[in-house]
């Protein structure tokens, strides 16, 4: 998995340069932000100076879609976990 993060990296550091930002800038929002598709979207908002809350509000609307995906999964470690209780119980 990790080999393949490679092409994805190179390419959004080409994307960083070819924004006309610096190079840290790649580092920096891959070091920050825990999501590919709104690193992308930050580096077009800030090439286009975009307010501050204007990237607040995408950030929260991009990884609001994380929310469902944890919602499901309290329920699925709750089962696996008393199955196992009752299991070592007997």
């Amino acid at each position: 998995m990790g080999l393949g993060m490679v092409p994805l990296g190179l390419a959004f550091g080409a994307l960083v340069v070819q924004s006309g930002l610096d190079r840290w800038w790649a580092g920096l929002s891959a070091a920050l932000i825990c999501g590919g598709s709104f690193e992308c979207l930050l580096i077009g908002m800030v090439t286009a100076a975009a307010p501050v809350a204007s990237i607040a509000v995408a950030a929260f609307l991009v990884q609001a879609r994380h929310v469902f995906c944890a919602l499901s999964f309290p329920c699925t470690a709750q089962g696996t976990g008393s199955r196992r209780r009752t299991a070592a119980s007997r």
